[in-house]
């Protein structure tokens, strides 16, 4: 497993974080109709909206994932906060950085990845918003551009704002 690398804007990036406030809030629908969206559309099992902090991955909001946060060490977001588009796996066995990682050899099984950064009103990447699979899975062009644009209405509320007026159980 390859640890990812720090960001060279790592400072402006993490305040671009810490002020959109969303990090250990509750499960907020707004969030969870995009993640549900972002599932049933590409048939996954597993789809979520990741905060990347200093030291861990964060779920804002997830499906087919357990627990609420990850070490950032081995989070496949934290990889993808450094791409300017997207990141795609499609098949974590045949890639080094991911072919011995906790979550490819043991529960939840990730075998295919896709994820986009998730930019705040700065242009930092915060997150990511991503689909995975049990199961090598070929994504297409449209499938990515698919993805971006939930991952932009992702953003959208980011930039609304304000104490989630909803929470989902």
């Amino acid at each position: 497993m390859k640890v990812p690398i720090i960001p060279a804007d790592e400072t402006q990036r993490l305040m671009e974080l810490y002020q959109l406030a969303l990090l250990d809030t509750p499960p907020q629908a707004r969030f969870d109709q995009l993640t549900q969206r972002a599932s049933d559309y590409f048939q996954t099992p597993m789809a979520v909206i990741s905060l990347i902090d200093k030291e861990r991955q964060w779920f804002l909001s997830k499906l087919g994932i357990e627990g609420t946060q990850t070490p950032r060490d081995e989070a496949f977001c934290a990889h993808t906060i450094n791409e300017q588009s997207h990141m795609y796996v499609p098949d974590t066995w045949l890639d080094e950085r991911f072919d011995d990682h906790p979550a490819v050899i043991d529960k939840p099984l990730i075998r295919s990845y896709l994820g986009i950064p998730l930019r705040g009103a700065q242009g930092y990447p915060v997150g990511s918003l991503c689909v995975t699979d049990k199961v090598p899975r070929v994504f297409t062009d449209r499938d990515i551009d698919v993805l971006r644009g939930i991952a932009n209405m992702v953003e959208a509320e980011f930039r609304r704002g304000g104490a989630p007026l909803e929470t989902s159980d």
